[in-house]
């Protein structure tokens, strides 16, 4: 049973240079999907081996998906990356375009359509650079303000894998809405930082708290808008899971607002959990290990929050990170397509 104070979950750092796909992976990819989808035999070992074959990483970085590839959806993931394979990306852009299994997450929230999900990414590269998404950082002073009372933190993950982003707005500290919205993409970036790529990890779990909830610490309807727009056309299919405990009837009346606005698949991410104790370890355990769960919700981790050891672990981390990553791409090769 753990008593040190919460920390983030480790980033990961084994990822691989970021790099567009080759032909040859590709073609290889598409095969296997060829092949999986007429097997030769039914007995458990070959439908085993043509499931491996079939999730093969479709870029060279080594992530491989969960769910393997239709020969069609590797089709559009060619069509998109040609899309995008034009002058004009800095570095950053580049790199995030080609990111593990980021153009098949841009297309599956488009239900594979290559002209909507190209039109979404061109949104999210022009969003990060206007938001100035790779300058915040967990010494900021305003983002250092934000977490002193440990409303939002990362802690753990699921039992899919997926980082634990932990919401409590009874603690809510400030009044500085742009400011709020800029603390709840940090937490986005770190946990996006912190998905194990080699397995396949591309998403994350939100457990928002309602105990106490109140018009006090309530977001404005505009704030709560925006984050759902950020989620939505920002950090396409970035949601795995979100868990709603014991969200009262002011929270119910704002979620009837946005229902309308979401797609079906993210409604059937969204699960509200009530009830005693007892009734929503229950619940959470399906989700999340009980030694993983804090002891508030029946689990049986007691660790508390405390915000410099915290904010230290973060920034720690992600110096380690940095360093890693500009060793890494150091050695890269690959840059974008340059003006003639």
């Amino acid at each position: 049973m753990s008593e040190s104070p919460i920390l983030p979950p480790p980033l990961f750092l084994a990822r691989a240079a970021a790099r567009p796909s080759t032909p040859a992976a590709t073609t290889t990819t598409a095969a296997a999907a060829a092949a999986a989808s007429t097997p030769s035999s039914t007995d458990a070992s070959s439908l085993a081996a043509v499931e491996q074959q079939q999730a093969q990483p479709v870029h060279s970085d080594g992530f491989v998906p969960r769910v393997a590839l239709t020969p069609s959806q590797v089709q559009a993931i060619e069509q998109l990356q040609e899309k995008l394979n034009v002058p004009g990306w800095t570095v950053r852009q580049w790199r995030y375009i080609h990111e593990g299994g980021c153009l098949a997450r841009y297309l599956r929230a488009r239900d594979w359509d290559v002209e909507k999900a190209h039109q979404l990414m061109l949104g999210t590269l022009t969003w990060r650079e206007e938001f100035k998404v790779h300058e915040i950082s967990p010494e900021d002073p305003l983002i250092v303000e934000e977490g002193l009372t440990g409303k939002t933190y990362r802690h753990g993950r699921d039992r899919a894998g997926r980082p634990i982003i932990y919401m409590k707005p009874r603690f809510q500290n400030t009044k500085n809405y742009a400011e709020q919205v800029r603390y709840t993409v940090h937490h986005l970036e770190q946990a996006m930082r912190s998905m194990n790529l080699h397995e396949g990890v591309e998403q994350m779990t939100l457990l928002i708290d309602f105990q106490g909830y109140s018009v006090m610490n309530a977001p404005p309807m505009s704030q709560t808008k925006e984050v759902m727009s950020i989620l939505l056309n920002c950090y396409p299919e970035r949601l795995g899971l979100a868990l709603m405990v014991d969200a009262p009837f002011l929270f119910n009346m704002a979620y009837k607002v946005v229902y309308p606005f979401l797609p079906t698949e993210t409604r059937k991410k969204i699960h509200f959990i009530s009830g005693n104790q007892q009734s929503k370890a229950t619940s959470l355990s399906q989700h999340i290990d009980l030694e993983t769960l804090e002891h508030d919700y029946g689990g049986l981790v007691k660790a508390k929050y405390d915000s410099a050891a915290y904010t230290k672990a973060e920034a720690e981390e992600l110096g380690r990170f940095k360093a890693h990553h500009a060793d890494l791409e150091s050695k890269e090769t690959d840059v974008p397509p340059q003006k003639a």
